[in-house]
């Protein structure tokens, strides 16, 4: 558990920001990664493309780090939230649509 708090404390570093603000960001990242793995667990028609899903949503997650890593954080903040929460929901359903789509089902 204590790694797992180091490992957050170290994401805040990147975004130039400290406190509460950074982590809004983070956690609300952290929340739609682990919404996303719920939804596919759950959802009895994603089941069949969770890999998949999963490997979308941390590329999103990847993507939304690069996209935001230069960015500073207090004169943007809402942007790199919509920016964090965003790309991992949009890259793990554009993933399962594309699979579903080259499934044909």
């Amino acid at each position: 558990m204590q790694i797992i708090l180091i490992l957050l404390l170290g994401f805040a570093l990147p975004a130039y920001a400290h406190g509460e603000d950074a982590f809004t960001s983070l956690f609300l990242q952290l929340f739609a990664v682990v919404g996303t793995f719920i939804l596919l667990a759950v959802v009895p028609g994603l089941k069949r493309y969770s890999s998949i899903g999963v490997i979308g949503c941390l590329l999103g997650v990847a993507v939304s780090w690069i996209l935001t890593a230069d960015i500073p954080f207090s004169d943007n903040q809402t942007l790199i939230t919509i920016i964090s929460v965003a790309m991992p929901l949009g890259f793990a359903a554009i993933a399962i649509f594309l699979a579903k789509s080259r499934a044909g089902t």
